[in-house]
């Protein structure tokens, strides 16, 4: 059992539950707003509690016309592969420049630790100046890649900014040099973060360059709507596949015909994409209807002890798991295997085993459910820890449980919803406080209340 929403406890498994600390710590980790819409879910720490209907009103409706966004972008589709290669060579050009940039201004960092046994003023004077005056320019010279970057390692760069914000707001207790060190360290872990993340993106890029420029060889006719050779398909379909272009690569292998010379060679480039992204039933599939045609053939034999090997795995692994308690683990490979051999004995008696524990597992559940269910907070009760929640500086478990009781009482609605109004009020969230208020308004002895509230928020607010 656990704490919902709106304030009762609520029914859940075990492994639900273990979720639910799982993501209650990420939130807590990241500075990312997280919201709640599960209005008769469960209660997870540092989010937001909202509505969904409030989320659409409120967050996602706008004056864009999105029609009119659309038919402003260029949709050039006669763009050549030619320009394409183009353009990521500049890029890669530019990511040269910016990582040589990078070893630059860690070079100076260097410099500034390496200079710790020197006086004051040519560590914290000149040396110190040199590196952050680089840094603001570097920052500004490749503003479009360091925004890029920033983007791609966003766990750093929220870190690099938390860092910052801490440096800023200790200042005033710290001795200046103190200042200049810890200001310099930030910069040397930014430019390490940015010149890995830089180094690794030059790689993908230039992995898609390679494989655009085998693309801008292939034959004309492997590349448009033309009628293809099978030595032509054979090719493309390679290229395509090296460039993870799968669906593409499996099209031009099956354009191939049975009776073409290249048939066999397609049907074990298709055999060996499969086996790469571990889609063995897509393989056993395949060589069941390879068998057919190509009996004897050797490479139908190597194709096949490979899914073997593979099955003796899933086999293995089933049982390993089931032995370390890890049962749904071992449900999913589980499920797997049979998907291959459906007929195996041992593994289908687990199978038998693993639902027999569900079926008891449900039971207890809905026993335990119906325990709790006679436990559910009174209204009272539920507004005596709405103001716990408040009081403790908990306004998101509050709003849960009034927005419970404003489902649940519709003579009370109104009072309620005024309620989470004015706590958002509170919060300066005026967007959300106007909402829950329009939700009120039906109610004319309260409207004008309302909107004398609203009124003296906005002069209070004026004043400040």
């Amino acid at each position: 059992m656990t704490t919902g929403v709106a304030g009762n406890t609520v029914s859940s498994q075990a492994a639900l539950i273990a979720d639910k600390v799982q993501i209650e710590k990420v939130v807590a980790e990241i500075d990312t707003r997280v919201v709640n819409t599960s209005m008769q879910g469960v209660l997870l720490k540092g989010t937001e509690v909202r509505s969904l209907e409030e989320i659409i009103e409120c967050e996602l409706k706008s004056q864009t016309d999105v029609t009119q966004v659309l038919a402003g972008l260029d949709w050039n589709s006669s763009i050549t592969i030619s320009e394409i290669i183009n353009v990521y060579q500049v890029m890669l050009h530019d990511l040269s420049e910016f990582s040589q940039d990078c070893e630059v201004g860690q070079s100076r960092v260097e410099k500034f630790f390496g200079a710790e046994g020197q006086n004051d003023e040519i560590r914290y004077g000149s040396l110190a100046k040199k590196v952050i005056n680089y840094f603001a320019t570097f920052k500004n010279r490749w503003s479009d890649i360091g925004n890029l970057l920033s983007a791609a390692r966003f766990k750093e760069f929220q870190v690099i900014k938390r860092r910052q914000i801490k440096l800023e707001k200790s200042k005033i207790s710290m001795a200046a040099n103190e200042v200049i060190v810890t200001e310099i360290e930030i910069i040397r872990d930014d430019l390490s973060s940015l010149l890995a993340e830089a180094q690794l993106f030059a790689q993908l890029l230039q992995a898609q360059l390679d494989y655009l420029q085998k693309l801008e060889q292939l034959p004309k006719s492997a590349t448009v709507n033309q009628k293809s050779s099978s030595d032509e398909l054979l090719v493309s379909a390679e290229v395509y596949r090296q460039g993870k272009q799968y669906w593409r690569a499996e099209c031009d292998y099956r354009l191939i015909k049975v009776e073409d010379q290249n048939y066999l060679a397609a049907l074990c480039g298709l055999a060996d994409m499969y086996c790469d992204l571990g889609l063995w039933v897509v393989l056993q599939n395949l060589l069941q209807s390879l068998e057919k045609q190509y009996l004897e053939a050797e490479v139908i034999q190597i194709y096949r002890e490979r899914l073997e090997q593979k099955i003796a795995d899933i086999f293995s692994q089933t049982k390993k798991n089931w032995l370390e308690g890890k049962k749904e683990e071992t449900r999913r490979i589980m499920m797997k295997y049979l998907k291959l051999v459906p007929d195996e004995r041992e593994i289908l008696a687990l199978r038998d085993v693993i639902y027999a524990l569900d079926e008891e597992e449900g039971l207890q559940f809905v026993a335990e459910s119906k325990e709790k269910e006679k436990q559910v907070f009174s209204e009272p009760q539920l507004l005596h820890r709405a103001q716990g929640y408040l009081n403790n500086g908990e306004p998101e478990p509050a709003i849960g449980i009034l927005a419970g009781l404003a489902c649940k009482n519709s003579e009370k609605s109104a009072s309620y919803r005024e309620k989470i109004g004015d706590i958002r009020l509170r919060q300066k969230d005026l967007r959300s406080a106007l909402w829950h208020y329009r939700q009120v308004f039906a109610d004319d002895m309260l409207k004008q209340k309302l909107q004398e509230k609203i009124a003296q928020w906005k002069l209070e607010s004026a004043g400040k």
